[in-house]
């Protein structure tokens, strides 16, 4: 599958944020700290990673940032093996703002 940024949809994103973040919040027991330190404007977000192929903690990251109604919308880069099983079960990728992680596409989110 090939990525379209352009392709982000806020609504549905938050949609799915809204129905996946209590549950995942309340899983993983979640402390939210410095969320007034996000900037309003474009960045980019580095998180510390344990060598798995996808972080359980960015699901909560970009679930919480999505419902915020930030004016500028979060993209989030995602393993390569990650995004392949994401684009077979036909999870809508684009929309959702997720990319596979290339160098292409993180020049193209910023």
């Amino acid at each position: 599958m090939e990525d379209h940024v352009e392709l982000f949809d806020p609504e549905k994103a938050q949609k799915l944020a809204k129905v996946v973040l209590p549950v995942a919040e309340t899983y993983h027991r979640v402390k939210w700290l410095g969320l007034e330190n996000i900037p309003d404007e474009v960045f980019l977000g580095v998180g510390n990673h344990t060598g798995m192929h996808f972080m359980p903690e960015s699901v909560l990251w970009v679930g919480k940032y999505q419902i915020t109604n930030r004016r500028i919308p979060m993209l989030t880069l995602i393993h390569h093996m990650a995004h392949q099983i994401a684009s077979l079960v036909k999870i809508p990728l684009n929309e959702l703002g997720l990319v596979e992680a290339k160098r292409k596409n993180a020049l193209d989110a910023l």
